[in-house]
């Protein structure tokens, strides 16, 4: 419980000093809707914030959300809580409620409902390994890029089969580890990729896949999100040199400055992230899939 604890203040502490005063970020803070994570590119999109947005209506989609239901839905470790507001503006009825471990986080997802005037949405300071909402509270859930900070996997699949009514959906759209060994060269390259963006581990999919079949869940799909038109190429297509920049200045200082410089203090060391996640999707050592899955 004690290293629980540990790891999810470290992850609260990552997302607080990112957002707290919020850092210009890809355009972000202009375009708050656009959220904290990948774009999807299908045919026809061509800017990444084209594809940040086309992420949010694919979550959608992945949901099969429609004007006609009143429904509850929770977004598992919301962040900034862009999925759930742009949603919520396509579809008034539906109501949202995201929950993220980081104030900050929550209170930058306050103000922009609040500019938008949208009610259908609430922000809340939690953890979705213990949520504390009652059981079979919601129609469905889902967890974009956040699956991965679980500190253990099993708990946040527990927990989201506890929330849900029966025949609620689980949607989960996160980055997977293959499960083939890694080289010295590329274990430095996972190592680093984990500790920037305070991540405590991967799972691969096939796990995943059997935590949720021994769970009960039914109905598994999987979508591979990594391909020419999905997730791992479009990194070359945001502003790379600025995350590799960012990538060699932390480390140039690391090694001048030794013991005194501490990387998990820079923010610019923490978005540098990118880069060791491109060495880790084009080399396939890591995969982006999209999973649904109905509690029976």
């Amino acid at each position: 419980m004690e290293k629980i604890i540990a790891t999810e203040k470290k992850i609260k502490d990552y997302y607080e000093d990112i957002w707290s005063p919020p850092v210009h970020i890809d355009g972000r803070d202009e375009d708050p809707l656009l959220g904290f994570h990948f774009g999807y590119y299908e045919k026809g999109i061509k800017t990444w914030k084209e594809a940040a947005i086309n992420m949010n209506d694919f979550v959608g989609r992945l949901l099969k959300l429609n004007n006609n239901k009143n429904i509850e839905i929770l977004d598992a470790r919301c962040g900034t809580g862009a999925a759930s507001i742009y949603l919520a503006i396509k579809y008034p009825k539906v109501n949202f409620t995201g929950i993220t471990l980081a104030h900050a986080e929550v209170d930058f997802a306050n103000k922009i409902q609040k500019e938008m005037q949208v009610e259908n949405t609430k922000f809340l300071v939690k953890s979705y390994t213990n949520t504390g909402f009652p059981k079979s509270y919601f129609d469905a859930v889902f967890a974009l890029e956040s699956f991965c900070y679980a500190p253990i996997k099993k708990d946040f699949i527990l927990e989201m089969k506890r929330v849900l009514k029966p025949d609620g959906k689980l949607v989960v759209l996160d980055g997977f580890r293959t499960d083939r060994a890694l080289a010295p060269f590329m274990q430095n390259v996972y190592n680093s990729f984990l500790s920037r963006r305070s991540v405590p581990n991967l799972i691969s999919l096939k796990d995943f896949k059997s935590y949720l079949k021994i769970e009960g869940f039914k109905e598994i799909t999987i979508l591979d999100l990594a391909k020419s038109n999905g997730i791992v190429y479009n990194f070359l297509q945001v502003d790379f040199l600025k995350y590799l920049l960012d990538f060699l200045q932390t480390q140039f200082k690391k090694l001048i400055k030794s013991k005194a410089y501490k990387l998990e203090e820079n923010v610019d060391y923490k978005l540098g992230a990118l880069v060791p996640e491109l060495f880790l999707g084009i080399s396939k050592k890591f995969g982006y899939y999209a999973i649904t899955a109905v509690k029976e």
